[in-house]
């Protein structure tokens, strides 16, 4: 990861986390997971090791809009794997297609990510050259940063 994705790209505030409970230098603190509980904070209560590249990754903003502008673009793979994985989706649902460890928003492509305590989206267009990242510092039941992403790319394009 490091030498592929992250100093190819110059992400110099992305970190694949292995195993512990903490994060790198300042970092949001993570409130509530499933249902709201009046201070419940989870920031550093889990061990990242059991979500492996789920959730691994630690990085800012704008390094993850470094590294969704490169993905969709296609300077992370193959030409034949980014073809498949920009052309071969599954059937409409809400708007969004499903494909190879991709998600298809009319003209941005994108992911979503969590782990107990955080929620993210994040999502880019080659043809709008614009890219939409939402991260919540929650995870409630009900309440996903897709959802307002979906809603974003209505209102703006």
């Amino acid at each position: 990861m490091e030498a592929r994705i992250f100093r190819k790209l110059g992400l110099k505030n992305t970190h694949w986390l292995e195993s512990g409970t903490s994060f790198p230098g300042p970092h949001a603190k993570a409130y509530y997971e499933g249902v709201f509980k009046e201070g419940h904070e989870v920031s550093e209560l889990y061990d990242i090791s059991w979500i492996n590249s789920a959730g691994c990754v630690c990085s800012t903003p704008r390094d993850m809009q470094w590294y969704y502008k490169a993905m969709v673009g296609g300077e992370l793979l193959s030409d034949s794997l980014q073809k498949i994985r920009l052309t071969d989706f599954d059937g409409p649902s809400a708007g969004s297609n499903y494909g190879l460890c991709i998600i298809r928003k009319g003209s941005f492509y994108g992911h979503t990510s969590g782990i107990p305590g955080y929620t993210s989206a994040m999502y880019y267009s080659p043809a709008k050259k614009a890219g939409l990242i939402l991260i919540f510092n929650a995870q409630l039941d009900g309440c996903y940063p897709d959802q307002f992403i979906h809603r974003f790319i209505q209102i703006l394009y």
